[in-house]
């Protein structure tokens, strides 16, 4: 419960916010989840980017000895090796994104670090994948909520892989709506996060929220 509260917070751009309920289930939970280490660590950077090498650095340390190949903390170890000085993990650490052939906004994004950082940059792979995949979404207000939504009410939209019960959405979004039901569609371009790819699951299940506060 804090885990999703936390996330929730971030994606309404409330960091500050985020910082404590991620706090709470680090509290719970220690080091045995290494998405939560990453997300932990994405917020309280966000909140502060100054803290990146302090509060963060031994979340993301300690996330990527617990998982490699995890796209968010590649993301801001690579941010923090720079500050560190150590452009050649930082590189190595972007680099490993980019093997996971993620979205083209995030892959510019990834190179173009490289690139300063004084990397090389591989060729995007010539293979099928599903960045082009349109995820359409219909929305239906429940009946219990009829008449009790703000005018511009905020809906939340998150896509996540069918069997993962704690780990980040995939895709995410934000809107004002003010009628229902409502149709929008998700897209590579609502990736959560660097690396963030539908090709890699064979199944996704979408989830809809609707604030009561404007």
């Amino acid at each position: 419960g804090w885990t999703m509260l936390g996330r929730s917070y971030v994606v309404m751009g409330r960091y500050a916010d985020a910082v404590p309920a991620y706090a709470h289930a680090y509290k719970l939970l220690g080091d045995s989840d290494s998405e939560l280490l990453a997300d932990y660590a994405e917020a309280i950077i966000l909140a502060n980017p100054a803290d990146l090498t302090t509060t963060a650095a031994p979340l993301l340390n300690k996330a990527l000895a617990a998982s490699p190949d995890n796209p968010k903390a590649l993301w801001y170890g690579g941010l923090l090796a720079m500050k560190q000085n150590h452009k050649a993990l930082a590189i190595k650490r972007w680099q490993k994104i980019l093997g996971h052939n993620p979205p083209q906004g995030v892959r510019k994004m990834v190179e173009q670090h490289i690139k300063d950082a004084g990397g090389k940059v591989a060729a995007a792979p010539n293979t099928a994948s599903a960045q082009g995949l349109v995820i359409p979404v219909h929305v239906a207000l429940a009946a219990k909520l009829a008449g009790k939504l703000p005018h511009d009410a905020t809906l939340f939209v998150f896509v996540r892989p069918t069997d993962s019960k704690a780990g980040p959405p995939l895709l995410a979004k934000r809107l004002q709506v003010d009628r229902f039901p409502a149709d929008l569609k998700l897209t590579a371009a609502n990736a959560m996060m660097p690396g963030a790819n539908l090709s890699g699951y064979r199944q996704v299940e979408g989830t809809a929220r609707v604030s009561l506060k404007n």
